[in-house]
């Protein structure tokens, strides 16, 4: 089974209410700010795994005490465009810990400002 087959395996058969993930780390929502989109208003795919990588690295460095690097991203997957002026927020959780790794789950969510 490949690495990105196992991270999968494992998110799947994850326990969200293990006291690790029953207490995610979320970011505050915030609004992407207009050098994040491209010329039709959607957030660049990049600037949003850029996020993802600060969140793993925050969720990471919460759990040890000590720096963080993320060394493999995988199953990202993108259900709809984020446009301009939607609220976003990303939530970490840790799935795993090994001797020298975590594993972290990351769920970003976006919704129009106008709707809520």
């Amino acid at each position: 089974m490949g690495l990105r087959s196992e991270v999968e395996s494992m998110m799947k058969r994850a326990n969200v209410r293990r006291r690790i993930a029953a207490h995610p780390l979320r970011s505050p929502a915030s609004s992407p700010p207009p050098t994040d989109v491209n010329w039709g208003g959607k957030v660049h795919g990049g600037n949003v795994m850029h996020w993802i990588d600060e969140a793993a690295t925050l969720c990471g460095t919460k759990w040890t005490a000590t720096e963080c690097i993320s060394v493999y991203a995988g199953g990202v997957r993108f259900y709809r465009p984020m446009q301009i002026g939607d609220l976003v927020e990303l939530e970490a959780r840790l799935l795993h810990t090994g001797e020298h790794t975590m594993h972290i789950s990351i769920h970003v969510s976006s919704g129009d400002l106008t709707n809520l």
